[in-house]
């Protein structure tokens, strides 16, 4: 008898916290982690109601009740919830019932609709199953980082000439006026590569209502011959106007272009090479 009680004294001083949902990840970019929880997912009709958790850094996540409209592709933000990992909770915040379409910018959008309307497998097979938020946290990293890392390449050519510019467009993030992304600046085959130089990717900010501030670049890397990449070259001069005709101008006129997300683009850096008539690039080793 006294060994039973010390066993259920045991149990109950001694309480296991329960793990937490089971969150699948559905979709990673530079700034955001991105896990639904299955067990939330209610259908009726075409309406799908769900909840996600996003993960920025290490030390904020948000809880997110959404709908998705599966029949014309608008989605509504029900409710939401902020996740300090070392603070106080938040306390939730309700969202508007009114529905707003799927833009084609918005990736993770599309990637949920995606699984909870068709029950299409998510495109990270590789990420297994997290439960509970600091589980999510704490794979939100790597798995963030694997996901840019297999997205691909959308190359928009925006300007020709000796050193043709292309906008990636699968880097394009967010809304309105203002977006942030990447450029590739590739050498004609006629150009002698120089110490092995072929091109230059660099990471910029659009404003396309900027009234003379228009273009920030804020960082830069040499793309070499061999697949490798130079040293990255930090720009911290602040927003400048776009000249007409340069490189600059082309890149803002095209982000802030309507057609930007139906133009033809190129899934590879080789096939931008191929379009140019130069070598492929050669892969890193």
């Amino acid at each position: 008898m006294f060994a039973l009680l010390l066993a259920t004294a045991l149990v109950f001083a001694s309480p296991t916290a329960p793990p937490g949902p089971e969150l699948t990840f559905v979709h990673g970019d530079e700034h955001l982690a991105t896990w639904l929880e299955r067990a939330s997912v209610q259908r009726q009709g075409d309406v799908v109601r769900y909840r996600l958790l996003r993960v920025r850094g290490t030390d904020q996540a948000f809880w997110l009740v959404r709908e998705t409209d599966c029949a014309s592709s608008t989605q509504a933000l029900v409710r939401g919830k902020n996740v300090w990992m070392d603070g106080p909770e938040a306390p939730p915040m309700e969202g508007e019932a009114r529905h707003f379409p799927i833009r084609p910018y918005e990736r993770m959008d599309r990637a949920v609709a995606a699984v909870v309307c068709q029950g299409a497998a998510t495109a990270y097979p590789w990420a297994r199953p997290v439960r509970g938020v600091e589980a999510a946290v704490a794979a939100a990293p790597q798995v963030r980082a694997r996901a840019v890392a297999q997205r691909p390449l959308e190359l928009v050519q925006v300007k020709a000439g000796r050193f043709p510019l292309f906008l990636d467009r699968s880097t394009l993030d967010g809304g309105g006026p203002q977006w942030e992304g990447r450029t590739l600046q590739l050498t004609r085959p006629d150009d002698a590569d120089v110490a092995g130089v072929v091109g230059a990717w660099s990471w910029w900010e659009w404003d396309c209502q900027g009234y003379g501030r228009d273009v920030d670049l804020k960082r830069y890397v040499q793309l070499m011959s061999d697949g490798s990449s130079g040293p990255e070259t930090v720009d911290r001069a602040p927003y400048v106007a776009a000249q007409p005709g340069s490189d600059e101008a082309a890149a803002l006129q095209a982000v802030c272009a309507a057609d930007i997300w139906t133009r033809p683009a190129l899934g590879s850096l080789e096939e931008a090479r191929r379009a140019l008539g130069a070598a492929p690039v050669k892969p890193a080793e």
